[in-house]
């Protein structure tokens, strides 16, 4: 046995090709021993070879222009006999392709699964003993029923999330040579974006490779890269949990937001009939379209749609300082309990009355909401002995559209955006002036579906939750 790389070791026809001239693997050639080799140009040299090519393990034209671009860049050339490089694999190209895959197999390099659309999802798993699957797994020459069960460690792991229909993108890191397939295809197939058929079983060429998967039906599944040896056989897989679920009410609505938060920060003279003389700062405006396109079998006036609102979190606190500006006073403005709707009185459960509309009215697929929040600061403390100076605190909000069975009285949200206001600002107490001294507003995360908690419809608001104190700093 001459060859020492595990990926071709044993192979008697490439054993025979790295000795003997007369055993010369060239064009036209068929076989597993075809398919190491095609399999060792992707994992050394990143070669394009056709995918049919791949399937049949055929020595065809493309993995020709890989051998021969594989010699070329390394100059394997019989001095002997030749004055440039062949597409011919024989002594000298396998004892190269031999080092190489030696050197490779030395530093070995964990091959990952990297979901990028829909973001990761991490669940806990318990640690297994995992039998072999009756389905099958794909070898690189033919489909295989896998032979070995392995231990899953369990812990966090990582796992992606579709909808029946659905299609999301992963990358697969360091795992050139190998291939890629859905162990259900039933329930999801794998495909290359450039080729989006649903072959579901790709050559993983690149490093990273982007790959996309579909949800065909409802279960649970693994996006499997299989590791084999020079016969075949799996010795290993590296897998990424897949859930593929109904389609959401969010999904069959159609429903998509686009929400703005541009303006800063602005500051206007306010009366207080308790508070005396203020400042009413007020937040930069939310702007947020919702658009719905209902599939036929939603009935438009069972419903109607339209913006809810929840804060987040809600605190705000205000300096004093004395005639010699030491800080003597702090005033703070929160919230008696969070997380609470935030809706104008009269509107529930919508965040403001013009905040929805029936589905069934002439512009019934559109809503348009606006808030603008506001926190009233007095410029001088109640003892009248500290002057407004600073302000620091933040409010966050989360808006949702929102779907409304009329007659059943429930709600379901289609999508939903996270947004928040740094109220921190700086004031001159003898111009009665303010400033923003922070980021003013942020638009946070946005998606379909609940987001960070379902929509509030009991009572309090925000608005009746409001508390105000002073304190000594």
């Amino acid at each position: 046995m001459v060859l020492r790389s595990k990926m071709l070791q044993g192979n008697s026809k490439l054993e025979a090709a790295s000795v003997s001239h007369s055993a010369h693997i060239v064009q036209g050639a068929k076989g597993p021993h075809v398919g190491l080799i095609q399999r060792a140009l992707i994992k050394l040299n990143r070669q394009a070879i056709d995918r049919e090519e791949l399937r049949l393990q055929f020595f065809g034209n493309s993995t020709a222009t890989a051998v021969l671009a594989f010699k070329n860049q390394r100059q394997i050339v019989n001095r002997s006999y030749q004055s440039r490089a062949d597409n011919i694999v024989g002594i000298m190209t396998m004892a190269a392709i031999d080092q190489e895959l030696c050197i490779a197999e030395s530093t070995p390099i964990a091959t990952t699964l990297v979901p990028t659309s829909p973001p990761p999802k991490f669940v806990h798993r318990p640690a297994s003993v995992v039998q072999p699957s009756v389905r099958l797994a794909f070898s690189f020459h033919s489909p295989i029923p896998p032979q070995i069960p392995h231990f899953d460690q369990g812990g966090l792991v990582t796992s992606m999330e579709l909808e029946v229909n659905q299609t999301g993108l992963f990358q697969v890191v360091n795992g050139g040579g190998e291939s890629v397939y859905c162990r259900d295809p039933d329930i999801a197939k794998v495909f290359s974006p450039q080729s989006p058929a649903d072959y579901n079983w790709e050559w993983i060429v690149d490093n990273p490779q982007t790959l996309g998967v579909r949800g065909l039906k409802p279960g649970r599944t693994t996006i499997e890269v299989t590791q084999s040896n020079s016969m075949g056989a799996p010795t290993g897989f590296v897998k990424l949990d897949l859930v593929v679920k109904p389609r959401s009410l969010a999904s069959l609505w159609n429903a998509q937001i686009t929400p703005t938060l541009n303006d800063p920060l602005s500051y206007n003279p306010w009366m207080d009939p308790e508070l005396g003389e203020c400042v009413a700062i007020s937040g930069p405006i939310l702007k947020i379209d919702g658009t719905v396109n209902p599939v036929a079998s939603i009935v438009p006036a069972d419903y109607e749609i339209g913006f809810m609102q929840a804060l987040l979190q809600s605190k705000m606190t205000a300096d004093y300082v004395d005639g010699e500006g030491r800080k003597n006073w702090q005033f703070e403005i929160g919230e008696s309990q969070l997380p609470v709707r935030d809706s104008e009185k009269g509107a529930k459960p919508w965040m403001k009355q013009s905040a929805f509309k029936s589905l069934a009215a002439p512009d019934g697929r559109n809503v348009h909401a606006e808030d603008r929040p506001r926190n009233i600061v007095p410029w001088e403390s109640q003892d009248k002995k500290g002057r407004l100076v600073s302000a620091t605190g933040s409010d966050s909000f989360v808006t949702w559209l929102v779907a409304r069975h009329k007659k059943e009285n429930t709600v379901t949200a289609l999508c939903f955006t996270v947004w928040s206001i740094d109220w921190a600002s700086a004031f001159d107490f003898k111009t009665r002036r303010g400033r923003q001294s922070g980021i003013g507003g942020m638009l946070g995360p946005k998606g379909t579906g609940d987001g960070p908690l379902a929509p509030l419809t009991g009572d309090p608001t925000a608005n009746d939750s409001i508390t105000i104190h002073w304190r000594k700093p």
